[in-house]
């Protein structure tokens, strides 16, 4: 149509699209609030309003620099909140660790029902005081979870402010305490208790395929874990000097009946009784009945073996009993 003349029919005929883009009040307020924000959030926002309004190319002719990110933000926010809807950001409070509660609870973690101190090594927590609190490391003997349950109850039942479950697992995390694993060679007692658990449970096993029935066999494994759950974890939290259930006074407990030399007398009465302490002593005279009910559809060797983890199991589990309530008194001593 115009040979050598292309450039000049070009710009002749070229259609300026700014000047054909019908700008309104709201639409030159929108950019006028747009490009006075530095926000990135707040811009997303006021362009959600005239977003769907114009194609992406009149957006970026009318906002010069407005990319197609930033648009599809806008798109996004206009679609799911709508046009304009202001999402303020999420305040972050951050609490302040005090010395007393920190030390509160690192003297609760420290404690042998739950912890082991080893021979060496000790971990130091710098507050922002730039004050230091020293703690020894240790071995610890539940989970992380369980203990910082355990804390908020006795928190709770004491009344005493403590902080977040949150800050309890971050204070618990700087304590590089150490998940033992086995107790073998720390504590061999309560590792032969929890041995004869395991043996029980293995051999409630072997006497359902001799005859006993599931619904019996799977009444005495709930005993049993019962009494596991509540050896670890219940039993220690239960004794006390002055309790008035025999198991738990550690006094009347470990007072000698035969030599008054080894024994105390008590200021108060012994009326109350602990079911579940009951169960440590019954679980296996339970399992042994059970194995004297079919010990004829079972070869004599056989039931002597069975025999002979009953009675090192059962040995095992007082053993264990007693050394949870010598520990604690000991403890309470000191």
């Amino acid at each position: 149509m115009a040979p050598c003349q292309e450039d000049i029919l070009l710009e002749k005929i070229q259609i300026n699209s700014t000047q054909e883009i019908k700008l309104d009040n709201m639409t030159a307020s929108v950019m006028e609030a747009f490009q006075n924000t530095s926000d990135s959030r707040t811009q997303t926002q006021i362009l959600s309003i005239i977003v769907n309004n114009h194609t992406k190319t009149e957006l970026q002719t009318l906002i010069p620099g407005l990319t197609i990110n930033k648009i599809d933000s806008a798109r996004k926010h206009a679609l799911v909140s709508g046009p304009g809807t202001i999402l303020n950001q999420p305040k972050i409070y951050r609490m302040k660790l005090s010395k007393p509660k920190v030390s509160h609870f690192v003297e609760f973690i420290l404690n042998p029902i739950y912890s082991n101190i080893v021979g060496f090594g000790e971990t130091i927590l710098k507050m922002s005081s730039k004050e230091k609190i020293k703690v020894p490391k240790v071995i610890r003997n539940v989970i992380d979870a369980r203990l910082i349950e355990t804390y908020l109850s006795y928190c709770k039942d004491s009344g005493f402010d403590t902080f977040s479950r949150a800050s309890l697992y971050r204070i618990l995390n700087v304590c590089h305490a150490s998940k033992q694993k086995s107790l073998q060679g720390l504590d061999n007692i309560t590792a032969l208790g929890m041995g004869a658990i395991d043996t029980l449970l293995k051999l409630l096993t072997k006497l359902e395929t001799f005859g006993v029935t599931y619904p019996e066999s799977k009444k005495l494994t709930n005993i049993l874990h019962m009494v596991n759950t509540f050896m670890k974890f219940e039993y220690k939290t239960h004794l006390h000097k002055l309790d008035g259930c025999e198991d738990h006074c550690t006094v009347f407990a470990l007072s000698d009946p035969g030599d008054a030399k080894f024994a105390t007398a008590c200021e108060h009465s012994h009326e109350t009784s602990c079911q579940k302490c009951s169960l440590v002593e019954s679980c296996v005279p339970q399992i042994r009945i059970k194995l004297n009910d079919i010990s004829t559809n079972i070869p004599d060797q056989i039931v002597e073996e069975l025999t002979y983890e009953l009675d090192n199991s059962e040995k095992s589990l007082v053993d264990w009993k007693k050394h949870i309530l010598r520990t604690i008194h000991q403890d309470q001593v000191s």
